[in-house]
């Protein structure tokens, strides 16, 4: 991945659709208060809701437990830790502000670099350049509530299948699902399933990894790559169920 640089001679107007509000969210990791304030404000403008990390240690633990569309980083706050690294579970857009120092991240995993002092202009052009990117991973990762079960699931733990039996899918999406089972689910370990969807004879056959998984018996299933039709047949399914209309959210302009 090359992340964005945007440069301070750079122009962009941010599109009146941008400000769909409540539908984006972002966690901000900054020490200096006038930065926060400077991210709050433009943020909150565009309909983004914020929240504050304290360390990166508490914005990797966020990052595990809310969704967030995109992180906001101060690399001199992340150049005092001795470890930068985001969760892997974490497939959001990751914004780094970057002055004098060496980069601390590992840009495999940023989509945009902002020089720092930052300042509300600079900071729009950014979310105008990565909206399309943003609202898309939006779309494909918005979680559905459902309830349904397996009409066949298979687990694969250390080279060696087992059936799964009265497993539930309790929400899904285009990447992922959550799986409601009366056992801990390994982290890890591949799920095989075959998944009904409400009002369709076809069900998705998919297949992904255990990412994370709680002593509740819930587990999070990130899907491997899909073949194109399964793809389709999930899409076609959930997107008609969005929150929002597909134009609305995917328009700039």
């Amino acid at each position: 991945m090359h992340s964005l640089e945007i440069s301070r001679t750079q122009t962009f107007s941010l599109g009146r659709n941008v400000a769909l509000k409540n539908v984006f969210s972002a966690l901000l990791l900054s020490a200096d208060g006038s930065t926060v304030g400077v991210l709050k404000k433009v943020l909150e403008e565009h309909g983004i809701s914020t929240h504050a990390a304290k360390s990166l240690s508490d914005l990797r633990q966020m990052l595990r437990q809310r969704r967030c569309d995109i992180a906001i980083l101060d690399n001199d706050l992340a150049q005092a830790a001795h470890s930068c690294e985001l969760p892997s579970s974490w497939n959001g857009l990751a914004i780094v502000l970057h002055g004098r120092g060496a980069m601390a991240f590992d840009r495999r995993r940023i989509h945009l670099v902002i020089p720092k002092p930052v300042t509300a202009d600079l900071l729009s052009r950014g979310l105008k350049a990565l909206y399309t990117t943003m609202a898309r991973q939006r779309l494909a990762n918005y979680r559905h509530p459902v309830g349904l079960k397996l009409a066949y699931a298979r687990l694969l733990h250390h080279g060696m299948p087992q059936p799964m039996d009265r497993a539930t899918v309790v929400n899904i999406s285009q990447t992922g699902l959550c799986l409601s089972a009366p056992n801990t689910l390994p982290a890890g370990s591949v799920v095989s399933a075959s998944v009904p969807l409400p009002d369709s004879k076809e069900p998705v056959n998919i297949s992904g990894t255990v990412v994370w998984s709680d002593s509740s018996g819930l587990s999070g299933i990130k899907f491997h790559r899909l073949p194109g039709f399964e793809q389709k047949k999930l899409q076609d399914h959930l997107n008609p169920r969005l929150p929002w209309r597909l134009d609305s959210l995917l328009a700039m302009d």
